[in-house]
C-alpha cells in the first residue's frame, strides 16, 4: 500500500465520518426541537444526500481503487452534492421571492414563451414549482432554516470529494 492509497483512504474515511456525524446531528436537532425533517422536501433531500454520499465514501474506503477509481467515486459524490445545492438554491430563492413578489422565479419562468416548446415550458414550470414548494422550517435554537443547515453539512463534504478529484500524485522520477 503506497502513500497515495493512504491519502485517499484518509479522505474517504473523513468523508464517511463527517456524513455520519451530519446525519446524527440532524436527528438530534430533530429530536431536540421537535421539527420533523421527513415532512419537508429539504429535510428528506438532505438525509438522502448524506446517506447516498456516505455510502459512496464507505464504498470507496473499502474498495480502495487506484487514482482513476477514486476520482470516479468522488465525481459521483460531487454530482450528488451539486444537485442538492441546486435544489437548495431554488428553495432559498423561492423563500426570498415570497418576500419580494416582483422577483418570483416561477413567475419569470412562466413568462418565458417558447412557441414550439410549450409542453417543455409547462414541464419545467411544474418541476420548479414542486422543487421549491417547501422553503423549510425555522429551527428556533439557531434561527436558521433547514436548507441553510443542510448547506453547512454538505459544503465540507463537497470540499473533501473535490480534493479527491483534483489530487495529482507526485512523480518519483529523477527529472521532475
Amino acid at each position: 500500500m503506497g502513500s497515495q492509497n493512504l491519502f485517499f483512504r484518509r479522505l474517504n474515511a473523513l468523508g464517511f465520518l463527517l456524513s455520519l456525524a451530519s446525519l446524527l446531528s440532524i436527528f438530534s436537532i430533530q429530536h431536540l426541537t421537535g421539527i420533523t425533517t421527513f415532512q419537508s422536501h429539504a429535510g428528506l433531500l438532505l438525509i438522502l444526500t448524506l446517506l447516498s454520499c456516505g455510502s459512496v465514501f464507505l464504498a470507496a474506503l473499502l474498495h480502495n481503487p487506484a487514482t482513476t477509481g477514486q476520482r470516479l467515486y468522488a465525481l459521483v459524490t460531487t454530482a450528488v452534492f451539486s444537485i442538492y445545492i441546486t435544489v437548495v438554491a431554488l428553495q432559498l430563492s423561492q423563500a426570498y421571492a415570497s418576500n419580494n413578489p416582483e422577483s418570483d422565479l416561477c413567475k419569470q419562468l412562466a413568462e418565458v414563451t417558447l412557441t414550439h416548446h410549450a409542453a417543455l415550458t409547462d414541464k419545467l414550470s411544474a418541476l420548479f414549482h414542486t422543487a421549491v414548494s417547501c422553503p423549510g422550517e425555522i429551527i428556533p435554537v439557531v434561527q436558521v432554516n433547514l436548507p441553510m443547515i443542510g448547506l453547512l453539512f454538505v459544503l465540507p463534504l463537497l470540499l473533501i470529494s473535490w480534493k479527491i478529484v483534483i489530487y495529482r500524485p507526485r512523480t518519483e522520477s529523477l527529472f521532475q
